[in-house]
């Protein structure tokens, strides 16, 4: 990136953003992934507000990581074991395990 260096195609090909980087880390493509996110610092204007281009949350991982990590997660719960915890509105302050 130093000296104005690019890709071949420029920004008119490649996705010079912070989800662009994103991608290309996603397909295992660390050498674009470096690129592309040093083209999002300097475009962002380097230093703190490149660093914030690059520390947006991105929705697309938070999902996949829900989806990948956390949603196959099942737990066995033996039949007539089952119970919800409950906050009525009457009290607010207090949990309740209510068998289903």
């Amino acid at each position: 990136v130093r000296g104005g260096a690019e890709l071949p195609g420029g920004s008119k090909l490649w996705d010079e953003t912070l989800a662009g980087a994103l991608d290309a880390a996603r397909t295992g493509d660390w050498p674009l992934c470096t690129y592309l996110a040093a083209r999002c610092f300097l475009e962002a204007g380097g230093s703190n507000a490149g660093a914030a281009a690059l520390a947006v949350s991105d929705e697309r991982c938070c999902k996949t990581l829900w989806l990948e990590v956390a949603a196959p997660v099942v737990v066995e719960v033996p039949p007539g074991q089952e119970r919800l915890c409950v906050r009525f509105d009457n009290n607010r302050d207090a949990l309740d395990w209510v068998p289903t």
